[in-house]
């Protein structure tokens, strides 16, 4: 490899690291709660949060002529132990939502974000008959979080975490795999020699990858992860690159520590870009 491709490589490395860093601090995704309510009423109900805390923000301030004043008087004059409709009285920082929802096949799905929304809350409904519907405390344990509402048995699904950890490995891991195995071709390296080592320090560097990438993107959102993973990918280079340097057959210890930095530097912008889609 050129010392002229070996620079370029690294501008593009340390582009993608600090790229993020010219962010504004309110760009990309905000903390969001997805409620989706299976079986829902013909007739027209309200959905709020049940939340704890100050009230300072006022989210209804340009909406409330929007909705049935005898409906959202309910929620207006709600307050038991502490807990009041993020959404209708207010939370202590901004927070979006619409009392109504979208339908969406055959769904009605109510979607809140942004700053305000919260750790822990309570779903209360407004029915069609105007009577009052509070469900128990959830617990919201993940940056995007979403979960089922039965609307007629008041039942809660939530999505198990694990599932998302195994797309997250499935969508890293398989372009890995591809990505680097074209590399050690190009470089010149055996397939049929160095399968194993190739197979065995990609697979566990993806699941150390999954398992705390996959957290941070789980608990605290894109943006987020995008800082993590690059204390992430340093160590995952370096370990790589040892790895390789020791155990694949064929060349010298410098081509195996190079193919080892160009493969992960191209798996590396491909982790990135599916970092838009997971």
């Amino acid at each position: 490899m050129s010392a002229e491709k070996s620079c370029l490589m690294i501008w593009l490395f340390l582009l993608l690291i600090f790229y993020p860093l010219t962010a504004y601090a309110d760009m990309g995704p905000k903390p969001q709660i997805t409620i989706r309510v299976v079986n829902p009423p013909e007739q027209e109900y309200y959905l709020d949060l049940l939340v704890k805390g100050d009230g300072t923000y006022d989210n209804l301030e340009y909406d409330e002529k929007d909705y049935d004043p005898v409906k959202l008087a309910f929620l207006q004059s709600y307050d038991a132990d502490e807990w009041h409709p993020g959404l209708t009285q207010g939370t202590a920082a901004p927070m979006h939502g619409k009392l109504t929802g979208v339908e969406e096949s055959g769904y009605r799905v109510h979607t809140f974000s942004y700053m305000g929304v919260p750790e822990y809350f309570k779903i209360i409904l407004v029915t069609p008959d105007n009577r009052l519907v509070i469900s128990e405390e959830i617990n919201k344990t993940a940056f995007a979080f979403s979960m089922d509402y039965d609307y007629n048995t008041g039942e809660i699904s939530i999505p198990q975490i694990i599932y998302s950890y195994i797309r997250q490995f499935i969508m890293t891991c398989l372009p890995t795999l591809f990505l680097e195995g074209i590399v050690l071709k190009l470089f010149g390296f055996s397939f049929r020699r160095n399968w194993k080592p190739f197979f065995g320090i990609n697979i566990l560097t993806q699941i150390f990858l999954t398992a705390a990438v996959g957290k941070i993107m789980i608990e605290d959102g894109q943006i987020a992860t995008y800082y993590a993973i690059i204390p992430i990918e340093i160590l995952i280079f370096l370990s790589e690159m040892l790895a390789f340097s020791l155990l694949l057959k064929e060349h010298n210890k410098t081509r195996r520590a190079w193919f080892a930095f160009t493969a992960n530097l191209f798996s590396f912008l491909a982790g990135m870009v599916s970092l838009l889609w997971i």
